[in-house]
Formats: C-alpha cells, structure tokens, sequence
C-alpha cells in the first residue's frame, strides 16, 4: 500500500499538477484526458519500479529522479491543448526548480565544504609505526588456500548432492549465489546460498532446503551440502534474494517499518550452529547526498523471517561474536579513500598540489585472526605511476575501525606477478585470493594458484621484498622452500593427506644411503632389514630426525602405499629422539581439525541417510515406525 500511495503521489502530482497550476494563472480551461491518461500509465511505471527494487523514502530529496521526470513528460499533453505552449511554463520552472535543489543539495554534501569532515567518517585511525614484534594481519594456524573462483567450481558438485522430493534435479530448480568466506565453528568456509533461477521455478515450491559450504583452507577437502544445522533441525529457506513479493527480504523490511532507511550489503551468514541468516547494512547519511555512516545491522531469519535491528556498537558483544560481516566494503572503501586524501590536507592544498595524499591500492582481502574478521588493503601515494607500498590497513569487519601501518615493500599487484611468475611455464595459471600472513616473523603475501577453477599450487612472497619467495604444489613444501628462501631453520605447517591411503610400518634401519640434492631439496635416502623397498625422506617439519638416521636404528614411517619399489616417507619418527613442539597455533590447529572433522562427518551421515531414505528400498517402510525408530536411535 505505501508504494502505491507514493506512485500516486508522484504521477499525478508531477503530470496533473503543473498544468492545475497554469489553469490558476490563464484562468482558461481544457480537456484533461490527455493528462490523465499519461498520469495513469506513469503511476503504474513508477509503482512497479518502487515496489519491485524496494526503493525508499531517502531524504534529503525523497524520489529526486522520478520526480523530475515526471516533470518532463508532463510538458507532452501541451502540444495536444494549446498552440501557443503556455502550458510548458509550469514544467519548465517546476523542472528546474527540482534540478537546482538536486545541485544545491549535492554541493553541499561535496568535498569542497566537507573534506575534514569527509576524512573523519572512518573515525579514529589508529597508525602503528612498528609492528614486527606484535602485528600478525592473519591467523596461521588457518592459511587460506582456496580462493573464491575455486570455491565457486566446487560448489557445483555440492549443489549435485542436494536430496529433493520426488528426485528433481537440484541444478534444474537452483543456481549458486555469492558466497562469503566466513569462519564458522574454528574452521574458515565458503558459504554459498542458493536462488532460484526464476519466477516459475519459486512458484513450485517456495523453500530452499539448505545452502552450499566450501572449506576455505583444505584444496582436497569435499564440497558439502548442508541440509541441516548442527542440532538435526532440517532448514527451509524461504525467505531468500531470489523470492517474490512478500519474500522478498528488502520488501518485507521496508513494510515492517525500514521505509526511509539506506539497506544494503545483504550477506548469507551462518553460525556456530550452522544455522544460516541474513545481515543487512543500514546507512545514514550525515549531509547532503554524501557522508554516509554505518550505524548498524538487520539480522533476519530466513527461515522464518523474524529480524531484529542490532547497533555498530553492540555487534562487539560475545552474542554477536558468530557475525563476521557489519559495514559494507563499499562504505569502507569511500571513508578510507576520503581519509587518505584529506587526513593530512584541505581540500584546496589536495586539489593543486596533492602530495601529502595516498590511497588504498586496487584490492580488498578478507582476513581472520582468532576469528575475528577484517578487511586488508595496501596503500601507496596518489601517483598513479607509483607502486610502491607506503604501508597497510587492517579494518575491522563489523564496525570499520581501522589500524594503519606503516610499512616499505611491494603492492598485492606486484606481489601477484611475482607470485605467477614463478610458474611461468605454465600458461593459464591465476591467483586471485592474497592474504597477508606472519610467517617465520616475515609479513608474506599467501597466494593460491588456480587454473581454470583447479587448485594447482601455493606462492608466497615476501611484503618487504619481492624476491624472497617460494613455489610448492602444497602448503608444506612451499613453507620448506620459502625457510629455504629466508635463510632460516625451524617453522611449522598445517599438514593434510588422505587418510585412507595411508600405510604405517615399525622396522630397523639397514643402511643409510647417499643425501641427493633436488633444487633446494634434501633428499635422504635408506634401507629397512627384510624390507625389498627403497625409501626416500625430504626434509621437513614431519621428518626432522632425519638428519641423525644411522644404521640399526628403530624406526615408524608413514607413507603413501603406491606399491611402487621407491617408497616416498612422508613422516618419520626415529624410536629414542624426541623434539617438542611447543607452537600453541599448531596444537590449536590439531584440535580444530579434529573439530571441523566431527562437524563434516555429520553432515556426509546425513547425506547418506538422505539417500536410504529415498530410495527404492525405502518405500514400504511404515514412515511413522522408522521416525519412532530414529528418535530412539538418536537419544543413545
């Protein structure tokens, strides 16, 4: 009903107005048919534009741009009344009325009278001089190798994988929407929604029965259908981007009192749970047009479409802790270029001389320390000729609060050539993830190597200086090569591997071969007693007894059993030498794995017993016994 009374408002008053108004001043009639019947084929233009993008009431001048079209249309029905045109006068003045409020308005809100004010939008930027010692951009215990191109490939055989009635095809009812890299349950994943692909599609069932979800860190891990959170409770997503009229979730909010609120950034979330929901950015403007300032979020059910408005300031809160997403990139990116550009300067000094200036370089990157979620970008100076880094930003994911810091060393642009250049015999690859990381107390550029979707390998560049940097096919031998790199010993690395193949095997060392020099990998060479197999050892973090291997001592390996007469160890333990790892990231980094594997276990058991339960044999069973049956199964 708003949106109708606000078309209303709009085409008669714009179309029908004007000429009431000349009729007032040439006291001369005329048939309004004409009028009348432009006023009515506007108004349902103007009601089906508001209504279907949900367009608010947004001061300062509400609906500007139908307004002065209607205007415009509304000198037509003249040429049809009158030859002399008189009936255009009061358009015309209407028109640019219209149009000098609209430059009034945008001047005002314009850097030229607000570029202080403008560069404190972002608030109180912390710059932090010297961070080695303290400054960790990225958790490293939870190194992101999938980047989002990849994630988006796997998903399609996630979505394969979804069990619907009556065996329709999933990919035939839904498409793939954009996923957030989120981390959910101490795991980093990519979460994908699903749409539906079109009107008809949502008019046969008005439920999306779960949504996507990609490990962010395992190249080799699964992609997974979640069709049910952590608790058993199946999700039905009904009220989704993709549904109609009142499913719609921004039309639902603008008729439950957001009718003059700036709604934007709509993010799929889930929690701790794995129950998913929607966060909606809600803006205000502080003058003007311009100054736009994050003040909070709608949180929405999906489910139900239940939703609750929760502040900048609360999102802090330990309840809140799950949500990873408040202001959006778009608003982040304005305020801290703004900051950039008049931090240190007016308006007038930027514009003639413009060399106390610098600005965030072309990308934003997503990444989490202990969870917490934060936006990375380098900056470098305005020249646009300039590559150099002047330093980096970190800014808090919900609310925007930022640190800078200052540092020397290359642009995620430089560091991506580098990163492709040493796999420059390989044409196609890419890598668009880059994620800065401390590793061995080096600021590194972390960058994953696709090709066409495909995980093919890591790069790490060092911040600082280019050409410290390393290649690996996986992330421990990447981080072997880039110790190698930094002339540098110890370290660590999240190793994974596919259990299944894994053999392991207690024996007694015959002989200790020659150390064969493979780039810059050792490779150790031995015999076992009794054992018509050849077994070669890297150095690693998995194998470091091996420099102390001799002859009659006990050994455990663990290999891959490739049945081949070269065996590949890929751990060694030599019975009697012991070292400690004392890294409190690595054994966090264990237990979380243990985690995440209980929690992708649940979801592959309810994947198979969706599919007992549709197929044939299935069938004549009694519904109501096997429900009794599996609610005694899940209360042992």
């Amino acid at each position: 009903m708003n949106y109708i009374i606000i078309a209303l408002l709009i085409s008669f008053g714009t179309v029908l107005l004007p000429s009431l108004i000349q009729i007032m001043i040439t006291k001369k009639q005329f048939n309004f048919t004409t009028h009348i019947i432009i006023a009515v084929v506007y108004f349902f233009i103007t009601w089906l534009i508001i209504w279907y993008f949900g367009m608010g009431i947004i001061s300062p001048l509400p609906l500007a741009g139908p307004i002065l079209f209607g205007f415009a249309i509304g000198m037509i029905p003249s040429d049809f009344n009158l030859e002399d045109g008189d009936y255009r006068i009061p358009n015309v003045y209407l028109t640019i009325v219209t149009l000098v409020i609209m430059v009034v308005v945008w001047s005002y809100g314009s850097n030229m009278f607000h570029a202080k004010e403008k560069s404190e939008l972002i608030g109180k930027v912390e710059v932090v001089s010297d961070f080695n010692s303290a400054f960790r951009p990225a958790d490293p215990a939870h190194i992101c190798l999938v980047s989002e191109d990849m994630a988006v490939v796997k998903s399609q055989t996630a979505l394969s994988k979804f069990k619907l009635e009556e065996d329709i095809i999933p990919g035939s009812r839904f498409s793939i929407g954009e996923p957030t890299k989120q981390f959910v349950d101490n795991q980093l994943w990519w979460v994908f929604p699903l749409d539906f692909q079109n009107y008809f599609k949502w008019k046969q069932n008005k439920d999306i029965p779960g949504y996507l979800r990609v490990s962010a860190e395992d190249p080799k891990a699964e992609p997974q259908a979640v069709q049910t959170d952590k608790n058993g409770n199946p999700i039905m997503i009904r009220y989704s981007l993709s549904s109609c009229y009142e499913y719609e979730p921004k039309r639902l909010l603008r008729h439950n009192g957001y009718g003059k609120a700036i709604i934007t950034d709509w993010t799929f979330e889930v929690n701790d749970e794995w129950k998913p929901y929607y966060t909606a950015s809600i803006m205000e403007r502080s003058w003007g047009y311009a100054g736009k300032v994050f003040i909070g979020i709608v949180l929405m059910d999906p489910q139900t479409g239940k939703f609750q408005f929760i502040e900048k300031d609360s999102l802090s809160l330990p309840e809140w802790n799950w949500i990873d997403r408040g202001i959006p990139l778009k608003n982040l990116d304005y305020q801290l270029g703004k900051f950039g550009k008049y931090a240190k300067c007016g308006y007038w000094y930027a514009f003639w001389h413009d060399d106390k200036s610098q600005e965030t370089t072309d990308g934003w990157y997503l990444t989490y320390d202990n969870g917490k979620c934060s936006w990375f970008s380098g900056w470098t100076s305005s020249n646009p000729g300039d590559q150099a880094l002047t330093g980096f930003s970190l800014s808090d994911g919900k609310t925007g609060k930022t640190v800078f810091y200052k540092a020397n060393g290359v642009t995620e642009r430089i560091a991506k050539k580098t990163a492709i250049s040493l796999w420059k015999n390989f044409d196609g690859y890419r890598t668009t993830e880059l994620v800065p990381y401390n590793i061995y107390g080096v600021i590194t550029y972390v960058c994953p190597i696709t090709y066409e979707g495909q995980f093919k390998g890591v790069s790490l560049v060092s911040m600082s200086n280019k050409d410290i940097n390393a290649k690996g096919n996986n992330l421990g031998e990447v981080l072997s090569n880039y110790r190698s790199s930094l002339i540098s010993g110890g370290g660590r690395y999240a190793p994974n591997g596919e259990e299944s193949q894994i053999m392991s095997l207690d024996g007694i060392v015959f002989m200790v071969g020659k150390t064969l020099e493979m780039g810059q990998r050792q490779i150790f060479t031995f015999l076992l007693k009794g054992i018509n197999k050849s077994f070669t050892c890297s150095y690693t973090d998995k194998t470091l007894e091996i420099l102390y291997l001799q002859a009659g001592q006990s050994v455990s390996i663990t290999y891959l059993d490739t049945k081949e007469a070269v065996i590949q160890i890929d751990k060694l333990d030599v019975h009697g030498i012991q070292f400690v790892d004392e890294n409190p990231e690595q054994a966090r980094l264990l237990e979380n794995t243990k985690k995440a594997k209980i929690e992708i276990n649940r979801v592959d058991k309810e994947e198979i017993k969706q599919t007992l339960l549709g197929s044939d044999a299935m069938k004549n069973v009694d519904s109501e016994e096997l429900k009794k049956f599996l609610e005694k199964q899940k209360q042992k």
